[in-house]
């Protein structure tokens, strides 16, 4: 993953882009974004319709791997991935 900066504002936030991700090369996303963090692959009191009201636009989501190791059992069970499992259908995880 590779970060340039654009441009510094006086207020400190940098205008920029994150490119060259190992698994989606072509992806470009422009800073500031919003990162939605997870815990166990759902977004803590946001549900799915509200996530469509607060961004229309790209997002990435940041799963970490401590709060899904208890659910591997849960979703191998489920069978249809990860992105189901959280109700992120639409989402390519």
């Amino acid at each position: 993953m590779k970060f340039a900066v654009y441009l510094v504002a006086e207020s400190s936030a940098r205008l920029g882009s994150l490119t060259e991700f190992a698994r989606i090369p072509e992806a470009v996303f422009e800073t500031p974004l919003l990162l939605l963090h997870t815990r166990g692959a759902s977004v803590p009191h946001l549900s799915y319709d509200l996530l469509q009201m607060v961004s229309t636009g790209h997002y990435m989501l940041q799963m970490p791997l401590v709060t899904l190791v208890d659910h591997t059992k849960n979703v191998k069970a489920f069978g249809k991935g990860i992105a189901e499992f959280a109700g992120l259908k639409i989402v390519d995880i």
